[in-house]
């Protein structure tokens, strides 16, 4: 029964998703994109499993994709706090499906990303620099929803 709620709730997170416009009517980005385009991959996994991976998405990707349309102040303001999530991440134990050697590998990196974007913001570096190490935090977090997906569950 689990599945088929959350298998629903995924659904209709999708389709509103799709539906979704701007202020000022027009349809968003995501919206715009072809099909292939709009089912992100880190939409699919159940992340209600792993709640630290959840929140840590949560601040990825409200830092990360305002960063790729130029606008830096999410991520300038908030890179301590990825920091935090991305601890908080590693210091809880793994759901029993994701324990594996390589989970803890790519977790590890993504942690050091994180902080390496966390310095970088405190020192000022050009945006260009951190779009460039914010962009390797974000596929090292989509290694990561890969792994998840290695473990049978459905989409």
């Amino acid at each position: 029964m689990k599945k088929i709620t959350l298998l629903s709730l995924c659904a209709l997170l999708a389709v509103g998703a799709g539906a979704q416009t701007s202020k000022k009517g027009k349809a968003t980005k995501d919206a715009a994109a072809p099909a292939t385009e709009q089912a992100a991959p880190h939409k699919d996994v159940k992340m209600t499993s792993w709640p630290e991976l959840k929140a840590f998405h949560e601040i990825m990707s409200q830092t990360f994709h305002p960063a790729e349309e130029g606008n830096f102040e999410p991520i300038r303001n908030r890179s301590g706090e990825m920091v935090t999530r991305v601890k908080t991440l590693i210091a809880q134990p793994f759901p029993e499906p994701y324990r594996t050697a390589d989970m803890k590998v790519v977790v590890a990196n993504l942690e050091q990303q994180v902080v390496k974007v966390d310095q970088m913001v405190k020192e000022k570096i050009s945006d260009q620099e951190l779009m460039a190490a914010l962009n390797q935090a974000h596929d090292n977090f989509h290694k990561i929803v890969g792994l998840c997906r290695k473990d049978g569950e459905a989409h």
